[in-house]
């Protein structure tokens, strides 16, 4: 982003032939220039990684100091069958590789890496609900500082698709992933 960027280049276009590029994408699909973004998204871009690593593993940190984590872990495991069976399909759902039929990109190294940015990122959203839920639901048995690690981790897990190329669809199957956590606890 140097000074030279003119003013009328908007959020999520290319700053040489001014298209608009896809959602996330860092070059221009059609003249391989830099995209526009402003700078608080790339600073965002960089710190929600390792942002949601650190939640998670505070997170773990906080139901592993818990007593009775054990049987949390073991409520988790005996999940009824409509339990395992919305985790199938979630798990199922998160499986999928990524569309991109309709992407711009052309170059099969491009669209292996927004395939392995689909499946990881959506991995991570995973992770970070299903965390956030197991934390939210052993609240009455740990510390405070568990509920705004929890939100933080639900946060976290909604606003991966809008810094990095994941369909919207992973974020269901994270929900479908918490919601099997949630209905196996409880």
């Amino acid at each position: 982003m140097n000074q030279a960027t003119p003013l009328f280049v908007r959020n999520g276009h290319c700053v040489s032939c001014g298209r608009a590029a896809e959602r996330g994408s860092l070059d221009c699909p059609y003249c391989g220039e830099q995209v526009w973004h402003p700078r608080i998204w790339y600073a965002l871009r960089r710190c929600i990684l390792p942002a949601t690593a650190l939640l998670v593993l505070s997170a773990g940190a906080l139901l592993t100091a818990a007593p009775g984590w054990h049987a949390l872990h073991r409520s988790v495991c005996s999940a009824p069958l409509t339990a395992a069976w919305l985790a199938a399909c979630a798990l199922g759902w998160l499986a999928l590789p990524a569309d991109t039929d309709g992407s711009a990109t052309g170059a099969k190294d491009a669209l292996r890496r927004q395939q392995r940015e689909a499946m990881f990122g959506g991995a991570a959203q995973a992770l970070s609900a299903v965390t956030g839920t197991v934390l939210l639901a052993a609240v009455p048995h740990l510390p405070l500082p568990s509920l705004p690690v929890s939100l933080a981790l639900f946060t976290c897990s909604a606003l991966l698709p809008l810094f990095f190329r994941i369909p919207w669809s992973r974020l269901a199957a994270a929900a479908a992933l918490a919601m099997t956590a949630a209905a196996s606890i409880l």
